[in-house]
């Protein structure tokens, strides 16, 4: 193969997102690359456009004082939907511990990937990322009653279980997540119907 054909294929790669981004400056341990092969893995964290529709739209019809809590933050795509949603005013807690992502990456690159994702949301519209195990955060939480509380961590049925039985004893007024779906997460959906099932559900995305 020419030099010159070397180039153009090479150039061809990185124009169609082969290489995405590099963590640079305070990513340890080094240098990483994200492929395009890893960013077809978003599926695994991303809601669709109509999800994010519905979410917008359960947002900003809550009307309630008490904060907006998210369980699972993963990279934040959900996070900024409601952020942009939400009043600038109303607090934004998202929470979790960093252990999972479907790229692989370690727990300190994922936990400062996402922190430059949401860092705008940060700081300007009253955004918080919490690194804490979910079910400390149950066992400190002492605020309001929260506006609307987003599930979207552990997904099994117990996690999920969890999660709506902290929901219900501090009076969430809006209780939604994601992934209610049969096929991949049984557990999930098994524990939604025991607090009553969906009143709503656009793709996998519920509120109770």
């Amino acid at each position: 193969m020419c030099k010159v054909t070397k180039k153009l294929i090479q150039r061809l790669f990185r124009c169609a997102g082969y290489e995405v981004r590099k963590f640079r400056d305070k990513v340890p341990p080094a240098e990483r690359q994200i492929t395009l092969g890893q960013l077809a893995s978003l599926e695994f964290g991303e809601i669709t456009i109509e999800e994010a529709r519905f979410l917008g739209d359960l947002v900003r019809c809550v009307s309630s004082d008490g904060p907006i809590i998210e369980i699972g933050t993963l990279f934040g795509w959900s996070t900024r939907i409601m952020a942009l949603a939400k009043p600038v005013e109303k607090e934004l807690i998202t929470v979790d511990m960093f252990v999972w992502n479907p790229w692989d990456l370690s727990s300190e690159e994922h936990q400062w990937l996402t922190g430059k994702i949401l860092a705008d949301a940060a700081s300007k519209l009253h955004v918080r990322q919490v690194v804490m195990d979910k079910n400390k955060f149950y066992e400190e939480y002492k605020g309001p009653a929260p506006a609307l509380m987003f599930l979207d961590a552990g997904h099994d049925y117990e996690e999920t279980r969890r999660d709506l039985e902290f929901a219900k004893r501090v009076h969430a007024r809006v209780i939604c997540g994601h992934d209610y779906n049969k096929t991949d997460w049984p557990g999930v959906v098994q524990a939604v119907d025991e607090f009553g099932g969906p009143k709503e559900c656009v793709g996998s995305l519920w509120v109770l």
